[in-house]
């Protein structure tokens, strides 16, 4: 039979971080106008990893009891999937980080401090609203004013991270800043100074970086100009570099206050975050599976430009969603048959390595984590975090590739 502990280290971080971020997150107020095709291709910007990536529904863990790395046996219930001292624990330590680096940090930190601190605001807020009002989670109309608190709250926090990215040379904290002002309800415009706060300048500073240019090109097509979105994708082929830069949010997980946490409570800091991780939108990535791998017929000219953008993608980038979305454009533009596969079989071999064995919250569990969170600190990255992983099972990547796909399939529906 099969386990419900069986899928680990992304699998558990994207699923459960989805739901602990929820106290961190910016809560967006939904309009009631018409979706226009920029609102359209925001919703279906993906998350991290995307969903084309791994679909499978993660069982219901209800009920589920884990055992703790150094703390022992825990069962998990909806609301409570730590025991609430240690959640708490987590979350100073999480503030003291960020208050330290908002202050005295290199500017990657301090903006990653400051992104933290104003989606932080945001979930306070939310919360507070809803304490103040009997059954306002049950009320549209109380949950609509509550999250429209929090907004104003989170833009509010927001001023500091984009005062400083106005003066900055820094791309990683540029680009935070930039991802911090994309967040905004459902077709609203950029407002007051994330006005001044543009993917276009993110590229100027970046200038060999794929994924800027791709986020100028979605800029340049949401105000309608053309030529700009050509010449940035025209630029996005020229660069020789993939930097989703987001990896920059997790800065504070590597101060000491953090680092020097027991296990358990340490994960707790490490999801939270990775789950604000995770809510970073990337309009540019919806751009370019638009451009090169949706359903738009392919001409010389732009085969050879999402061919190159692909082999950039898959071959100069960090994460998982790079290296998929390189494959799927490659097959799009026709590259060969034996390429295409072999690309995607490393990426199913490097699915299996990251999310196979290690039952969630045990301390084999947390030291990968662990060492997951050291390679997106220390630049490295998730591909080649994966690729030591894929090494040191002992089995081929075919093998392993093998394995993730008859999970998939045998995952029920």
């Amino acid at each position: 039979m099969r386990s419900n502990v069986v899928p680990a280290l992304l699998v558990v971080i994207v699923v459960v971080a989805g739901v602990l971020a929820l106290r961190y997150r910016p809560v967006l107020p939904t309009g009631d106008t018409q979706a226009s095709s920029v609102a359209a291709r925001q919703a279906a910007e993906p998350a991290y990893p995307p969903a084309s990536i791994d679909g499978r529904p993660e069982p219901d863990r209800s009920g589920l009891t884990v055992e703790l790395c150094g703390y022992g046996p825990f069962e998990v219930a909806p609301g409570r999937l730590h025991p609430p001292h240690l959640a708490a624990s987590a979350e100073l330590a999480l503030a003291q980080a960020m208050a330290s680096m908002a202050e005295g940090g290199d500017p990657p930190q301090r903006a990653a401090a400051r992104y933290l601190q104003a989606t932080a605001a945001s979930g306070r807020t939310y919360a507070g609203y809803v304490a103040q009002h009997a059954d306002c989670e049950a009320t549209p109309e109380c949950r609509a004013r509550a999250a429209d608190a929090a907004w104003q709250s989170f833009v509010l926090a927001r001023e500091a991270l984009v005062a400083e990215a106005l003066a900055t040379r820094d791309p990683s904290a540029y680009a935070l800043t930039y991802y911090a002002c994309r967040k905004r309800p459902q077709g609203a415009e950029a407002d007051g100074s994330c006005n001044l706060v543009t993917a276009a300048q993110w590229a100027q500073l970046d200038s060999d970086n794929l994924i800027a240019w791709a986020h100028a090109a979605s800029e340049a097509q949401d105000r309608g100009d053309a030529t700009g979105r050509a010449e940035a994708l025209r630029r996005a082929a020229q660069a020789t570099e993939s930097r989703w830069r987001a990896d920059a949010v997790l800065e504070p997980l590597g101060h000491p206050n953090v680092r020097n946490l027991d296990s358990a409570t340490r994960s707790i800091a490490q999801i939270n975050v990775m789950g604000i991780r995770a809510a970073v939108p990337v309009p540019g990535i919806g751009l370019l599976r638009e451009e090169c791998a949706g359903k738009v017929p392919m001409d010389d000219a732009r085969r050879e430009l999402c061919s190159t953008l692909g082999r950039t993608l898959a071959g100069r980038g960090t994460t998982l969603m790079e290296l998929s979305l390189g494959a799927t454009i490659g097959e799009r533009a026709g590259w060969p048959e034996e390429e295409v596969r072999a690309l995607r079989e490393r990426r199913d071999a490097f699915q299996q390595a990251l999310r196979g064995d290690p039952a969630p919250w045990t301390c084999s569990y947390q030291q990968q984590l662990d060492q997951y969170t050291t390679a997106a600190l220390d630049g490295s990255g998730e591909l080649q975090f994966a690729d030591k992983l894929v090494k040191a099972s002992g089995r081929t990547p075919a093998e392993l590739a093998q394995q993730w796909r008859t999970r998939s399939v045998r995952q029920p529906k």
